[in-house]
This record gives structure tokens, C-alpha cells and sequence, in this order.
């Protein structure tokens, strides 16, 4: 997992190597939405407080200080705190563990807001609430193409649609893969998904990698696979599973004309069940039913073709 090197906007992150392990898990889930981070991806704490990080460190947008009992006695976290103060750089402390803050680290961050994750165990939604707390600038939009080319750029496009009946306030999140010609802007949708109006679904394009085969020949110029991780929470007072599942793509890149997108396969993980489900498949849910039966009416269309 590589720390951000971009231009744009971005959150620091300040912890504690003895945390490595748990900060990690926060980061990944926060790079799965989208969120640019630069943080310490392993230096010896002999070398950690170095030119390189102190420029990131400058340059970021915000620092998130992962405060611990390991965190709060480091004396690189607190270095990195002063020098934010002193630069006037914004601040968000996360408590992961219930301590007391020295007196002097108190001082420090007495006017700032906290976000505080050590009573939620979930994981998940831990990521949101310091996602909460984030400034919008430091997430990617669905205006960054997740892919391009010289050719070609490719967009995920997020929305809303209206499920039901006219009285109904209910929304099914869908999404659409778009894709513009670099030269004319030209734009096509290649692929939409629509899911169910008891969830609020949020989708993110987590990785795109270029599959390099000698034998592409002909009309064929080359295929890329790309993952789309999308978060289900089912709305209250509705019972059943919460769960994300991933969307796995096939761009086919031809000679002429427009790219098309197939979906090629889909795997559900990080599942919660609820009580009155445990230990039965997401698919034994109505509202997860729905969700599954879409999965597969749009694997279908590459059978049926």
C-alpha cells in the first residue's frame, strides 16, 4: 500500500509505529473511498523524522493524529504536531484507545475538535466517522477519471434514482461507468448498476490494472480489470445483512471505436449479519436478494451475447 505522491490535496497521517497494524486497516478503508494519504510507510524511527516527511507534512491539507498510549509519548508524533501548529496546518486528533492526554499535548490541542473511535468497534464505521471529519478536497471526485489514455478517459458517475412509487421517497443508488473520446469529447455510458431502494449504497473504483498479453492482435488493442467496491447499509427500521461486495470489470480496449465494460464477475466481503440471519447467505435476505439477482442479470448479458 503506497503513500500518496500526487499534487492534489491530501491528509497526513501522524501515528505511532507500535500502531502500524491498526492504522493500516483505517488507511486502506479510507483510500477505498477515494481519500489521498501520505503517511510513514516504514522507516526505522531512527529516520523517521526527516526532510521528505517534514515537506509532506507542510504540504498536506490536514494531519490526523492517531492518538494511543504508544502515540501520546512519541516524541516524533508530538514533533510532528508542533510543527503543523507552527505551520498553521489543520488538525483532527482520533482517540483509538481511551487515555489521558499529557498535560502539555492537552495545551496543544484544548481548541480542537476530536473524533473519538475507541467505543465503536466496527471498523467501518470507524473509517466514516474520520471520514466525517475529513475536508472534502482530500477525497478524489467522480470528475478524476479513475483511467485514461491519450485516447480515452474513463469516469464513474454516482446517482440516485427514483425507486417505486410516485409517493415513495425511497432512492435506489446506481452508478455508471462513462467513457469520453480525449479528442472530440465525445462521451458514452459503457455499464450502469442500480441497486435495491432499501440500501444506501456507496460505490468506489478501488484499483485498474492493465492485463499485457503478447497476443493481442488484430482489433483487439489491449484489456484492462478494474474493481468497484460498493458499501451496502440497510436503511432503518428495515432488518437484515449490511455488506460490501466487489464488482470485477473487463475493459476492452479495440483498435476502432468505442471501449466496452463487462462485468465479469462479483464476491461479497466484510458481511454483517443481522441476528435473525446469522449464519444464512446474503441472498436469503429480500433487500440482499435484490442486490444479488442484479449482480447476476448483469453477468448474464455477457452469456447471453
Amino acid at each position: 500500500m503506497n503513500a500518496y505522491t500526487g499534487k492534489e490535496p491530501y491528509a497526513f497521517f501522524s501515528y505511532a509505529h507500535a500502531d502500524r497494524d491498526v492504522v493500516e486497516k483505517i488507511v486502506i478503508g479510507l483510500k477505498q473511498n477515494m481519500c489521498r494519504i501520505w503517511y510513514d510507510e516504514g522507516l526505522t524511527p531512527g529516520e523517521s523524522w526527516n526532510d521528505d516527511l517534514a515537506e509532506h507534512l507542510k504540504n498536506s491539507e490536514i494531519v490526523v493524529i492517531m492518538l494511543t498510549k504508544n502515540s501520546v509519548t512519541s516524541q516524533y508524533v508530538k514533533a510532528e504536531i508542533n510543527y503543523a501548529i507552527s505551520k498553521q496546518i489543520k488538525l483532527l486528533p482520533v482517540f483509538l484507545e481511551q487515555i489521558d492526554l499529557p498535560a502539555g499535548l492537552e495545551m496543544m490541542l484544548s481548541s480542537v475538535q476530536y473524533a473519538i473511535l475507541y467505543g465503536e468497534s466496527d471498523i467501518n464505521r470507524q473509517i466514516r466517522m474520520i471520514q466525517s471529519n475529513l475536508p472534502n478536497t482530500v477525497f478524489a471526485t467522480k470528475k478524476v477519471p479513475f483511467f485514461e489514455n491519450s485516447e480515452f478517459s474513463f469516469f464513474m458517475e454516482k446517482d440516485s434514482v427514483v425507486n417505486g412509487a410516485a409517493s415513495s421517497d425511497k432512492h435506489a443508488d446506481a452508478f455508471s461507468i462513462l467513457c469520453k473520446n480525449n479528442h472530440n469529447g465525445e462521451t458514452k455510458k459503457l455499464f450502469e448498476f442500480c441497486g435495491t431502494k432499501a440500501y444506501d449504497i456507496d460505490y468506489t473504483v478501488t484499483q485498474c490494472k492493465t492485463v499485457d498479453d503478447d497476443y493481442f492482435v488484430g482489433s483487439i488493442q489491449g484489456i484492462h480489470i478494474f474493481n468497484v467496491l460498493a458499501k451496502c447499509e440497510l436503511e432503518y427500521p428495515l432488518r437484515g445483512p449490511d455488506f460490501s461486495f466487489l464488482l470485477i470489470f473487463a475493459l476492452r480496449m479495440p483498435k476502432d471505436g468505442f471501449p466496452t465494460v463487462r462485468l465479469i464477475d462479483y464476491q461479497y466481503i466484510h458481511i454483517t449479519q443481522s441476528k435473525s440471519l446469522e449464519g444464512k447467505r446474503i441472498d436469503e435476505s429480500p433487500w440482499g436478494r435484490a442486490i444479488d439477482e442484479e449482480c447476476k442479470r448483469k453477468l448474464r448479458v455477457v452469456c447471453d451475447e
